[in-house]
């Protein structure tokens, strides 16, 4: 078998100190980056390898797990003319954090065809029904509340930190949900989360997906553009009306709100989140973060002090 390839990490500078193929360029933690070279090579060995092992599989694509020299990779196959292909493999490199899945660049195999490169991340889908029973609190034994409780609070923690970390860089996720999280957990306690796709991945203020150099803020840029699984978006995402980077606050209510009571929050039916078999702070975090009112929804940079997160034994009903 031949196979011909090319890379293409497709970097780009930013005020932070710039992009390099080396390592992370935004303030997250140091990512430490695979070569041109050595991304080649993965790919080739990949294709040519019988011995992949299936760990994922999307709407578009499936995803495989590879190792090179003795790390595990998960190159995904992304269609080289397709538009949120492109701005996974530009954006992706750009974005380091330790709860993000690190990415690698692109490697084009054909006019058509190519792969991203991301570290293979350990645990399992947060959609998996087994897994949910770690943290949900409606139902379960007064015995088990508080260390569901506890994973509850560092699962929202450490998603939160990560999407924070992309709105101070500009950049929206547009798809928080169950099936992009994976989880690590030991003895029935979290140990890791890790937000995964970046499929739907916007800049705030270019239409290409990369940033200006020199632009650090947020800007108020709105969006019209429906993405997102539809049991998890906001109003404004499912109605197509305006929105911001709080269409991920949102995202991050609806998982909070699903991961204790085990139900979908239905804006449209329910008039607050507020369910009394609550501690008062979650129920008080869960109507900030699911305001229907874009206005009326704070930014993740302005909970971080919430209760909810500092509570160490809250007072169940």
């Amino acid at each position: 078998m031949s196979v011909t390839l090319s890379t293409s990490a497709k970097p780009a500078a930013t005020a932070d100190g710039g992009y390099s193929s080396a390592t992370g360029s935004l303030n997250g933690r140091e990512v430490v980056r695979l070569s041109e070279e050595d991304k080649t090579s993965l790919v080739r060995g990949f294709l040519l390898s019988e011995e992949k092992v299936l760990v994922g599989e999307g709407s578009y694509s499936k995803v495989y797990s590879w190792t090179h020299k003795g790390k595990a990779y998960a190159p995904k196959p992304l269609a080289g003319k397709d538009k949120y292909s492109e701005r996974e493999a530009r954006i992706g490199p750009l974005l380091s954090h330790s709860n993000l899945a690190a990415q690698h660049g692109y490697v084009a195999v054909s006019e058509d065809l190519g792969y991203l490169i991301m570290d293979y991340v350990e645990g399992q889908d947060l959609s998996l029904m087994h897994i949910q029973n770690h943290f949900s609190i409606r139902g379960c034994d007064k015995s088990d509340r508080l260390r569901r409780w506890n994973n509850c609070k560092l699962l929202i923690t450490q998603l939160r930190d990560a999407i924070l970390y992309m709105h101070e860089n500009c950049y929206m996720h547009r798809d928080i949900q169950f099936g992009n999280v994976r989880v690590v957990i030991e003895n029935g306690e979290l140990k890791q989360a890790t937000l995964i796709d970046l499929g739907f991945v916007r800049h705030t203020e270019t239409m290409d997906g990369l940033p200006p150099v020199g632009e650090s803020i947020i800007r108020q840029k709105i969006r019209y553009s429906y993405c997102g699984a539809l049991c998890n978006i906001s109003p404004q995402v499912a109605l197509r009306q305006h929105y911001t980077e709080k269409a991920d606050v949102w995202g991050l209510g609806g998982v909070l709100y699903y991961l204790l009571l085990k139900k979908l929050y239905l804006s449209a039916l329910q008039e607050s989140p507020f369910d009394n078999c609550l501690p008062e702070m979650a129920n008080d975090l869960l109507g900030k973060l699911l305001s229907k009112e874009e206005k009326d929804r704070p930014s993740l940079s302005e909970i971080v002090d919430h209760p909810f997160f500092a509570t160490k034994e809250p007072e169940f009903p």
